[in-house]
């Protein structure tokens, strides 16, 4: 959901969880990737497509 561009309200908002514990599992997998911020991740992960770009391509392909 990161990698996604959302926000961590928005996250929060769509898992029913609070900002507060999205805040703390991205801290964690932060440290895990060894990036400190949301712009290092996205850079990190910049050259692979997005999971959910994904996802909707292969129900596209399921319904064809």
């Amino acid at each position: 959901m990161l990698l996604d561009g959302q926000t961590m309200k928005g996250i929060a908002e769509e898992l029913f969880i609070t900002e507060r514990t999205v805040k703390f599992h991205s801290k964690n997998a932060y440290e895990k990737i060894g990036v400190a911020s949301k712009k290092e991740l996205m850079q990190a992960f910049s050259d692979l497509p997005s999971p959910r770009h994904e996802t909707l391509q292969l129900s596209a392909t399921k319904r064809a």
